[in-house]
């Protein structure tokens, strides 16, 4: 190896190891098709008391899971922490609006905007919710930005664990990847990009706490 593919693979080593394991070690593995391969899993107890950034994001489910994740920011580091979940379904508002509020407290948390009376329903309910701001290619274009981070997992988040680990690109009948994400238990991943969308947008962690 030359110096320029030397330098490569010691950035794959650092910063997406998963992927490093195969193309860089030779190990079996599969990593074509995932989207996501710069994630990891830790302890983040000792950490979690800490954290200032906070972010939620919430899909609506009905047969469907709830799904609520709720996140640490650091845009400095590049660096990701995804603290804390809720995945549930065949609840009542009632209830989501507990569980939901037992973990944000007085923080907003953004939602899928196509859930309107779900979202006014939770604000009836005293939690601060808001719709995600869904545009064209939003879920690419998401997925794009949140490739750009370090996404640390606390290893108590099972479900974000397994939503994570299988999350893949579409493939059309020949077997060639699309550009677009399998539609299929992807719930906590649809809520980390809405959790994610304000702080693309500008807003601060300190602006989304109502006094």
């Amino acid at each position: 190896l030359d110096e320029k593919d030397l330098r490569l693979f010691e950035d794959m080593k650092k910063n997406r190891p998963k992927r490093y394991e195969v193309a860089g070690l030779g190990n079996w593995g599969i990593t074509e098709g995932v989207i996501f391969d710069n994630w990891r899993v830790e302890d983040l107890s000792t950490l979690i008391p800490s954290f200032a950034n906070i972010y939620h994001g919430l899909d609506f489910g009905a047969t469907d899971p709830n799904a609520l994740v709720c996140i640490d920011v650091e845009l400095g580091q590049k660096k990701i922490y995804v603290f804390d979940e809720y995945y549930r379904g065949g609840v009542t508002l009632d209830t989501l609006a507990e569980e939901v509020h037992k973990r944000i407290g007085a923080r907003f948390v953004t939602c899928d905007s196509a859930g309107k009376q779900h979202i006014m329903e939770l604000n009836n309910r005293g939690l601060w919710a808001i719709p995600a701001v869904k545009g064209p290619d939003s879920v690419t274009h998401g997925i794009q930005r949140l490739q750009c981070f370090d996404i640390i997992v606390h290893h108590e988040c099972r479900n974000f664990i397994r939503e994570i680990s299988n999350y893949r690109w579409s493939t059309d009948k020949f077997g060639k990847l699309l550009d677009r994400p399998v539609d299929k238990d992807n719930h906590l991943m649809d809520a980390l990009r809405y959790a994610v969308e304000p702080v693309l947008f500008g807003a601060t962690a300190e602006a989304g706490v109502r006094i």
